[in-house]
C-alpha cells in the first residue's frame, strides 16, 4: 500500500521521526520517534494545513509518496476505541499521547491506523521509526515539490 507525507522539503528525506520526538505529537509524547502519514495525498495536505498560520501560503513543501510492506506490523484503531472527544479541535493531548504510546511502542508494532480527525474517515498511518522491521517494510517511492492553491489558504485568512 502507498501513504502520503507533506512537509518542507528540507524534511522530505528525514523519515527518523525525531521532529515527533522532540516535541511531540497528537499520538506519541515526546521522546518517542514517531513518523506521521495519510492514506490519501489530500489527507497529508489537510493534516499540514491544519497547523499552519492562515495568514502564510506555505511554500518549499514537498509530498512524499511511501511504500508499506502488506506484511507489515500495522495494527487498525477501531473508532469505538479512541479516546473520547478524538474528533474535536481542543482536546487534552496528554490522553491522546497515552493512547498511542500503549498501542504503538508499549505493543511494539510497526504502525496504528487510526481515523483522521481532520480528513474523516480516512486514516492516518502512525509509524514507529524504531521498529525492527521499519527500514525493511517502508520505503520512499517518490519525493515531488507540492504548491499549495492559493485558494486553499486564503478562506482560512478571514477566520481567524
Amino acid at each position: 500500500m502507498n501513504a502520503y507525507r507533506l512537509t518542507h522539503t528540507r524534511y522530505a528525506e528525514d523519515i527518523s521521526g525525531f521532529g515527533a520526538y522532540k516535541a511531540g505529537g497528537r499520538w506519541n509524547p515526546k521522546g518517542y520517534y514517531t513518523l506521521y502519514l495519510s492514506e490519501h495525498p489530500c489527507g497529508a495536505i489537510l493534516e499540514s494545513l491544519i497547523h499552519m498560520p492562515p495568514q502564510i501560503i506555505p511554500d518549499d513543501y514537498s509530498i512524499i509518496t511511501f511504500h508499506i510492506s502488506d506484511e507489515s506490523e500495522i495494527e487498525t484503531v477501531e473508532e469505538s476505541e479512541l479516546p473520547q472527544g478524538w474528533r474535536k479541535g481542543s482536546y487534552d493531548i496528554t490522553l491522546f499521547q497515552k493512547f498511542g504510546k500503549e498501542r504503538l511502542f508499549e505493543k511494539n508494532l510497526l504502525g496504528l491506523y487510526i481515523h483522521s480527525s481532520v480528513a474523516y474517515p480516512s486514516y492516518n498511518l502512525i509509524l514507529n521509526p524504531k521498529h525492527k522491521e521499519f527500514h525493511s517494510s517502508i520505503e520512499v517511492n517518490e519525493v515531488k515539490p507540492y504548491v499549495f492553491d492559493p485558494r486553499l489558504i486564503s478562506p482560512l485568512k478571514f477566520l481567524s
